[in-house]
């Protein structure tokens, strides 16, 4: 699956620059991680059509915009849900906080990459295993602390 469908990533840097009349340049500049201005480039005639998380996280930082609004249009998400189970929006600092815990860990950066490839329901199946996994360590360490 590719990440970018019909172009709404590139369309929408190249709106968020003109609107801002930011130049390939800065937006380089202002990224808070390495991304090159070929790369971005890239993005912009629709020929990068598969960036990774970092790179999403440092193109959202040197446009200015919210890294999961970035991150919808990348995925071609617009709108509401296309799930049939809805969740509460989170918290935006506690999305920035877990962003940032991701961000600096390269296996979160692979996980969460493997996981925007999936499917919705792959997506799901991937986080009941995940909860499950988690109760089974929390349960294991009640058992092991006395109490």
């Amino acid at each position: 699956m590719q990440v970018q469908e019909e172009g709404n990533l590139s369309t929408f840097v190249r709106e968020v620059m003109t609107s801002r009349q930011m130049t390939i340049h800065e937006v380089r500049t202002n990224a808070t991680a390495e991304i090159t201005e070929s790369y971005i480039s890239g993005i912009v005639k629709g020929s990068s059509c598969n960036p990774s998380v970092r790179k999403l996280v440092a193109l959202a930082s040197g446009l200015g915009v919210d890294p999961v609004e970035l991150f919808k249009v990348a995925a071609g998400v617009t709108g509401e849900r296309n799930t049939a189970q809805s969740f509460p929006a989170p918290d935006a600092a506690a999305l920035l906080a877990v962003m940032k815990r991701i961000v600096s860990n390269d296996k979160l950066i692979d996980i969460m990459t493997e996981a925007l490839l999936l499917e919705s329901s792959g997506r799901l199946a991937v986080l009941r295993v995940l909860r499950s996994l988690n109760e089974a360590g929390l349960e294991q360490t009640k058992t092991a602390t006395p109490g």
